[in-house]
């Protein structure tokens, strides 16, 4: 059994282009992915760059809805490539992120200040509200609003000593130990 799945949320590091190799559509990019911890003698966080290879309808909807400093998050799985560079020397297995799905992680007015992002698409994504905190929608008046629920009312009980307790014993059986189940 194997098992090979990636997650990745980082931003990307250069504006995507769709290629064409034969009669489907790639995109190559590049993320940048915050490490957990901060460097302790510049006092930054580091992060690690990964290549990342997307086809079809995910990498057409990737060039168009996101550009540099965009914040994407990706599912996919690792891959492999061999490639021979213009200067002809050969890379063997060089490991890239395949992409399986994205996820859209903020809107165009969260993107990094220095992103200049090409995005043209007319995706909307409505402002996310923080967890546990409902805003209703407002798709104007409800034709009918529910009643209040009215609060039950508070058990009365009766004072007095531990004398004067009588238990309830209409809630047991009344066989003796013969009608016990144990």
């Amino acid at each position: 059994m194997s098992l090979n799945k990636v997650f990745l949320l980082g931003r990307l590091t250069h504006e995507p282009e769709v290629k064409n190799s034969g009669d489907s559509a790639y995109c190559s990019f590049q993320i940048a992915v915050e490490k957990n911890f901060v460097d302790k003698a510049t006092g930054k966080r580091e992060a690690d760059f990964l290549r990342c290879t997307a086809f079809g309808k995910n990498a057409e909807n990737i060039c168009s809805f996101f550009g540099k400093g965009r914040m994407i998050c990706i599912e996919g799985h690792l891959g492999s490539n061999s490639y021979t560079r213009k200067d002809g020397t050969e890379v063997k297995n060089e490991i890239q992120i395949m992409v399986d799905s994205f996820y859209f992680c903020d809107s165009k007015k969260d993107a990094s200040p220095a992103g200049s992002s090409s995005y043209t698409g007319s995706y909307n994504r409505p402002a996310q509200q923080p967890y546990g905190q409902y805003q209703q929608p407002s798709y104007g008046q409800l034709p009918y609003q529910m009643p209040p629920v009215p609060t039950p009312p508070a058990p009365q009980y009766q004072s007095g000593t531990p004398d004067d307790f009588q238990p309830n014993t209409s809630l047991f059986p009344t066989g003796g130990d013969k009608s016990l189940p144990f």
